[in-house]
């Protein structure tokens, strides 16, 4: 008889619980627990059909988090899973903007990614945009899908999938 323990972990922040808003969605079959498992404090393993993950393919993740106002913070996390032999790849960019009022947002800060090479490892990774300290009720977090794998993939040329769990905010 196998036995499997299967653990996840637990990341305390200030955005966690706070009401998610999703301004593009994720491909219908990895929409899982869409937008509020990207604020539950659980961090998805490696295994993108899980239920942990939520995909988006050829278009960008585009989501805001209201966090209330009155709370500083001065980074923001977009939690990503990388399983390049599943066309799962990070995203070319990730861009923070920030606002008072939920409508009219100013860039934060933004971040490029190098796509990865094929030897580069696999796992999940957090891409962080840090700026300086706010306390802005909305966070709004764009990241640019790869619309285009590097020609040293099976499939280059095609577009990639993203996959994301967990904003972090401090």
């Amino acid at each position: 008889m196998e036995t499997r323990l299967y653990t996840q972990t637990f990341r305390d922040n200030a955005a966690m619980g706070r009401p998610v808003t999703l301004l593009t969605g994720p491909q219908g079959r990895y929409t899982y627990g869409a937008p509020d498992s990207f604020v539950d404090g659980l961090r998805g393993g490696r295994e993108f059909s899980s239920g942990q993950w939520s995909g988006w393919y050829a278009t960008p993740f585009s989501a805001t988090v209201d966090m209330g106002g009155g709370i500083p913070y001065s980074s923001v996390a977009l939690g990503t899973l990388i399983d390049k032999g599943n066309d799962i790849f990070p995203p070319l960019e990730v861009t923070v903007s920030t606002s008072e009022d939920g409508t009219s947002y100013t860039e934060a800060g933004k971040i490029s990614v190098p796509v990865p090479g094929a030897d580069d490892p696999d796992g999940i990774k957090d891409y962080t945009v840090s700026f300086p300290e706010t306390t802005a009720r909305y966070i709004k977090i764009d990241a640019v899908t790869n619309g285009s794998m590097p020609a040293w993939h099976a499939r280059g040329g095609s577009a990639a999938i993203l996959f994301v769990d967990e904003i972090t905010v401090k």
